[in-house]
């Protein structure tokens, strides 16, 4: 049997839009931007209109990807990624 390929998007009607890939590269960009220039986080975030929690979120994300990164750099075998990451997060 044969993948199905919905064409109905699987998120509740009355929820916030995802952000643009686009759009989220730029508002993260900004987000740095005013972290390095000494904003906090909850200024940063009604400075850009942007919920606190995708923030964090966006932060985390990038925490994690460079994380990856630099485990394969290193040569540490995939599974290692996940015991290492979750230390990272507290």
């Amino acid at each position: 049997m044969g993948t199905v390929i919905q064409d109905i998007e699987q998120r509740h009607p009355e929820s916030q839009p995802r952000w643009d890939r686009f759009e989220r590269a730029d508002l993260y960009e900004q987000y740095r931007d005013l972290q390095t220039r000494g904003l906090s986080e909850r200024q940063a975030a009604k400075d850009l209109k942007v919920p606190r929690t995708t923030l964090q979120a966006w932060r985390l994300w990038h925490r994690v990807i460079q994380f990856s990164v630099s485990l394969l750099v290193v040569g540490l075998p995939p599974s290692t990624m996940g015991e290492v990451g979750v230390r990272m997060q507290r």
